[in-house]
C-alpha cells in the first residue's frame, strides 16, 4: 500500500518534474527557447498520450525510444570515428580515472556505492520497482520473454547509452566543468568542431534559381567559417546524356553541364570556398563508363564511388598544402617564405584602387611569374598574414573576392607633385632626375605610373651638368649637423663657356649657416673666411665634394636672420649690407611686391594709381635687373646714390646697342 502511494507521488510530480526540467533546460540551450513554453507544449504532447490509456503509452514509447536509442547511438559512434585519433588517449583518461588510488578509496568508503544508485537511478528504473508496472501490460507468449526484455532495457540504458554520453563528453573536451546533465552533453557537442563541410544542391538549383543559390552559398560559408570549419562545393552532374529526366528539363546535356559548371565556380569564387567538381569528372567519364543509376539522374555505385574519391581528394589536397605552410620550410625552398612576399609585390605594383586582383587572378600569376603553385584558399590567409603585419589590404566581393593595395606612402596628385618638382629642377642632372622619378613611380601601381609617366618630360629641359650636385648638399647638411666648416672650389663660366675657378684658384673656407632653394637653385649661406663676411654660393657651381674639415664652424652673427636675409636678397646675389631704398610702384604689380617682400610689407597708397614702400635690400646687378623687369611700373626714389647707379646700368646698356 504505501509502496503504491510512494511510487504515485513520485512519478506524478518528482520525475515528471526532473525529466520535463530536463528537456525545457536542453531546448534552452540548444535553440535559446522560453522554459515556460516548452513546458506547456510538454504538458499538451503528454496529455495526448496519457488520455490514450496505457497502450497508447506502449505504442509512443514503442515507436520513440528504439528511434531515439539508435539515433543517440549514431551521433556517438560519428564523433567516436571522427576523432579517432584520440581514441587512445580518451582510453587512458578512463583508466586512469577509474582505477587511480583516489577513486579505489572513495570507493571503498561508500562514495562509488551512492554514485552507482544516483547514476542508475537516472539511466533507467531498475531495482525501484516501477519497471514492472509498464512490464505487467505486455502480452507475450511466455513471461520469459518479457523478462529478457526487461533485461535488455537496463543493459541498452546504463551500459550503450551511459557510455555513448561518456565518449560524448570526453571527445568534446569537457567545455566547462560547472555543466552536468543534458547540457554537459550538449555543450561537448557543440564543442565539437568540423573541419569540412560538404555543401551540395540539387542539380537544377544553381540553374533554376541561380541568384537564390549564389545567396545562399554566400551565408553557409559565412556562417562555416565563423564556426572554425572548411566549406566545400560538392559540384553535381548534369542528368545523363540522353535520359529522361534530361528530356523533361528542355536541356541538352553540354548546356546544362556549362551552366552547373559556371554557377558552382562562380560560388566558389566569391566565397573563396573548396570545390569538388564531381560534375566535370561525371562530364569526363561518362562517355566511357556507366556512372547513372536507372533514373540518369542519380550515380549508381561506380558513380557514388567516382563522386566520393573527388571530395576525398579535393580534402586531402587541402591538408597537405596546410601541412606545407606549417612545416619549417628547407634553406633551398623558400616557396613558402617567398610566396608571401611576391604577393605583397604583386598587390603593391599591379592593384589600386581602381585595379584589383580577383583569387584566381592572384594564383595564376604566381605561377606565371615565380612558378609557385598556390590554392586558392590559400590567397585568403596569406594576405590575413600581410594585414596582421600592417598593410592595409582590402578586399572586395564583386562576382569573386577581389584585393588591392590602399595604404600608399604617398597618392597619385602627392606623386605628381614631386615628379613635377624633379623634372622642373634645374639643379637635378637629367640623369639623375629619371633615376628619381622612376624610384617615385615605383611607390604606386603600374597603371597609376603608366597614367604618371605620359606627363614626364625631362628631355631638352634646361639642367645642371654637375652630377655631384645631389651628393653635394648631402656633404654641406652634414657639416651643417655637425657645426664644422667646409672647405671647396667655386667656379662660373666664361666667355666660351669654359669653367673657371674663383678665388684665384684657391677654395672657399665656408662656415655654412643654411641651404636655401630659390629660383629652380640650391644655394649654400655662411661665413666666408676669405671675405670675412656672410655669402651666398650657388650649390650646383661648387667644383667638387666639400671637403669636411675638424674646425668649428663660426656661430651664426645675432643680427643673422635667414628670412630677413632672403627677402633683403635678389636670386641670391648679396652685397656687404643691406640698405633702405623708397620705391614707387604702380598698383598692377602689387602681387609681384607681395611675392618678393611678403604680406607685411608697409604700403601708402599715393593717388588712385600708385603706392610707395620702403625696404631693406641688398643693392645689385640682380636687384637693378628686378626693378627694369617691371618695366617701368616701379620707380627708384631713393636713395640718390641707389638711383643715379641704376641710371648708369640702363645708359650704358643703351650705348652697346649703338
Amino acid at each position: 500500500m504505501l509502496f503504491a502511494v510512494l511510487i504515485s507521488v513520485t512519478f506524478g510530480f518528482a520525475f515528471n518534474s526532473v525529466q520535463s526540467n530536463t528537456i525545457c533546460a536542453a531546448w534552452e540551450g540548444a535553440f535559446g527557447a522560453d522554459r515556460v513554453w516548452v513546458g506547456v507544449v510538454l504538458t499538451a504532447l503528454t496529455l495526448l498520450i496519457i488520455f490514450g490509456g496505457i497502450r497508447r503509452i506502449a505504442r509512443v514509447s514503442g515507436v520513440i525510444v528504439p528511434i531515439m536509442a539508435l539515433g543517440y547511438i549514431v551521433l556517438a559512434l560519428g564523433v567516436v570515428l571522427f576523432n579517432l585519433g584520440r581514441l587512445p588517449e580518451v582510453l587512458e583518461l578512463i583508466v586512469a580515472d577509474a582505477f587511480g588510488w583516489e577513486q579505489t578509496l572513495g570507493g571503498a568508503v561508500g562514495a562509488a556505492l551512492m554514485q552507482g544508485i544516483k547514476r542508475g537511478l537516472f539511466s533507467n528504473e531498475a531495482g525501484m520497482g516501477s519497471a514492472p508496472n509498464v512490464a505487467a501490460t505486455a502480452h507475450v507468449s511466455h513471461p520469459v520473454k518479457q523478462g529478457l526484455i526487461q533485461t535488455l532495457g537496463v543493459f541498452t540504458d546504463t551500459l550503450v547509452i551511459c557510455t555513448c554520453t561518456a565518449f560524448i563528453i570526453l571527445f568534446g573536451g569537457v567545455p566547462d566543468a560547472s555543466l552536468n546533465g543534458i547540457q554537459l552533453t550538449q555543450a561537448a557537442l557543440e564543442n565539437e568542431k568540423w573541419d569540412y563541410v560538404i555543401l551540395q544542391e540539387m542539380s537544377n538549383g544553381p540553374i533554376t534559381s541561380r541568384e537564390s543559390f549564389l545567396k545562399n552559398t554566400a551565408l553557409l560559408c559565412e556562417r562555416i567559417r565563423a564556426n572554425g570549419a572548411v566549406p566545400v562545393l560538392y559540384a553535381t552532374w548534369a542528368y545523363q546524356k540522353g535520359g529522361k529526366q534530361l528530356e523533361s528539363f528542355g536541356m541538352d546535356y553540354d548546356e546544362m553541364y556549362q551552366k552547373m559548371y559556371d554557377a558552382y565556380h562562380e560560388a566558389a569564387d566569391r566565397n573563396e570556398a573548396l570545390i569538388a567538381d564531381v560534375g566535370k569528372r561525371f562530364y569526363e567519364e561518362a562517355a566511357k563508363q556507366d556512372i547513372f543509376a536507372e533514373d540518369g539522374c542519380h550515380p549508381n555505385e561506380l558513380g557514388s564511388r567516382l563522386a566520393a574519391q573527388v571530395i576525398a581528394d579535393v580534402i586531402l589536397a587541402d591538408q597537405a598544402n596546410k601541412a606545407e605552410m606549417v612545416i619549417e620550410p628547407k634553406a633551398e625552398d623558400n616557396d613558402t617564405r617567398l610566396r608571401i612576399l611576391y604577393l605583397y609585390q604583386m598587390l603593391l605594383t599591379q592593384t589600386d584602387e581602381d585595379h584589383t586582383l580577383s583569387t584566381k587572378q592572384i594564383t595564376d600569376r604566381m605561377m606565371e611569374q615565380h612558378n609557385i603553385l598556390v590554392h586558392r584558399t590559400t590567397v585568403p590567409k596569406d594576405i590575413d598574414l600581410l594585414r596582421a603585419a600592417g598593410f592595409e589590404i582590402i578586399g572586395e566581393r564583386k562576382r569573386a573576392w577581389e584585393y588591392y593595395l590602399a595604404d600608399r606612402k604617398f597618392s597619385v596628385p602627392e606623386l605628381k607633385l614631386l615628379i613635377d618638382a624633379v623634372q622642373s629642377s634645374k639643379f637635378i642632372t637629367e640623369k639623375k632626375s629619371e633615376s628619381l622619378i622612376k624610384k617615385l613611380l615605383s611607390l604606386t601601381s603600374e597603371n597609376n605610373a603608366d597614367k604618371l609617366k605620359r606627363s614626364v618630360h625631362i628631355t631638352g629641359r634646361v639642367k645642371t651638368e654637375n652630377e655631384k650636385g645631389y651628393y653635394i648638399v648631402d656633404a654641406i647638411n652634414e657639416a651643417i649637423n655637425a657645426g664644422v666648416k667646409i672647405s671647396f672650389y667655386y667656379s662660373e663660366l666664361n666667355g666660351k663657356k669654359k669653367e673657371v675657378l674663383r678665388n684665384d684658384g684657391k677654395p672657399y673656407t665656408v662656415s655654412p649657416f643654411d641651404l636655401i632653394w630659390d629660383g629652380d637653385y640650391y644655394y649654400l649661406i655662411g661665413y666666408c673666411d676669405e671675405r670675412e663676411a656672410v655669402r651666398t654660393y650657388r650649390v650646383d657651381r661648387i667644383k667638387k665634394q666639400p671637403e669636411i674639415l675638424k674646425e668649428k664652424a663660426v656661430k651664426k652673427p645675432k643680427e643673422y636672420n635667414v628670412s630677413k636675409y632672403t627677402t633683403e636678397v635678389f636670386r641670391m646675389f648679396s652685397t656687404d649690407e643691406a640698405i633702405d631704398v623708397t620705391l614707387l610702384c604702380d598698383n598692377c604689380i602689387m602681387k609681384s611686391v607681395v611675392d618678393k617682400f611678403g604680406m607685411k610689407i608697409k604700403t601708402q597708397s599715393v593717388g588712385e594709381e600708385k603706392f610707395w614702400i620702403k625696404v631693406k635690400v641688398c643693392v645689385s646687378p640682380t636687384f637693378y635687373r628686378w626693378v627694369f623687369g617691371a618695366a617701368g611700373k616701379i620707380m627708384i626714389e631713393g636713395p640718390s646714390n641707389v638711383r643715379k647707379a641704376y641710371k648708369e646700368m640702363l645708359q650704358k646698356s643703351l650705348d652697346s646697342m649703338n
